[in-house]
């Protein structure tokens, strides 16, 4: 049986193992590190890089025009809004003004209307399209039953010939008793 001060050490044992590990492990790689470094600036001092001008001009003007198609795209974006702003306030401005004149001419010209208006006219117009309406509801109702009338009418008409069949096909005894 292990005894919890054994696993304890054996805990201790394993964790300095591992530190130790990470520690060789960590200054072999900054050794690789340092290699590559030197090996990268000693290469640097020996290449000579030369870009043409042409190059570098054609980088440069693709940035420019990179950068004056934003800064037009911002400023026509700002300019567009302001402009639209500017005549919403305008219209508003102008409708509030105008809007007691147009009221009043409004309102004057209902009246004037109103007033000319024939009332027994209206009404008689008005209970006319009443008159309408309904005929047209009734005229509906009537339809549907009359329809379901006939329906009828035909399932009675097959009932009574179904029996009229049945009677005619069975001979029939009459038996009359007299009583004298």
């Amino acid at each position: 049986m292990i005894n919890t001060n054994n696993l304890g050490i054996i805990g201790i044992i394993t964790g300095v193992v591992a530190i130790c590990y990470t520690c060789f492990v960590q200054s072999k790689v900054n050794e690789t590190n340092n290699m590559i470094n030197k090996s990268i600036d000693d290469m640097s001092k020996d290449v000579n890089v030369d870009i043409s001008d042409t190059i570098i001009d054609r980088a440069v003007e693709k940035a420019v025009n990179r950068e004056v198609h934003k800064a037009v795209r911002d400023i026509s974006y700002t300019v567009t809004n302001e402009i639209s702003r500017d005549i919403r306030s305008k219209v508003k401005t102008s409708v509030d003004e105008s809007y007691s004149d147009i009221r009043k001419s409004v309102s004057k010209e209902v009246s004037k209307n109103v007033s000319h208006l024939n009332i027994s006219l209206l009404k008689n117009e008005v209970k006319e399209e009443a008159k309408q309406l309904i005929l047209s509801k009734f005229d509906d109702n009537l339809d549907s039953l009359i329809q379901d009338f006939n329906q009828n009418l035909t399932n009675m008409s097959k009932i009574y010939g179904a029996i009229a069949n049945n009677m005619a096909q069975k001979p029939q005894e009459t038996i009359f008793k007299l009583n004298i």
